[in-house]
């Protein structure tokens, strides 16, 4: 997400990585990720690997930090 917003990495060249990384994800038998529901504090749900990589770069996403890291 950092990569995009700054635009570093736009989601035309990332594709291959998205690609190859939703290749070896399904290799295990995953197919959804777990994220935080923004209308439900601290609720986490299942969405399908495929759709966060379109709402992160639908910009519908938000990256939550711990107080604790670096940016």
């Amino acid at each position: 997400m950092k990569l995009d917003k700054e635009g570093i990495l736009w989601r035309e060249d990332a594709q291959p990585y998205i690609q190859s990384y939703l290749n070896e994800y399904r290799k295990h038998n995953q197919a959804s990720f777990k994220m935080y529901d923004s209308s439900k504090p601290m609720r986490l749900c299942k969405v399908a690997c495929e759709q966060v990589f379109d709402e992160m770069y639908s910009n519908k996403l938000e990256l939550l930090l711990n107080e604790k890291s670096e940016v």
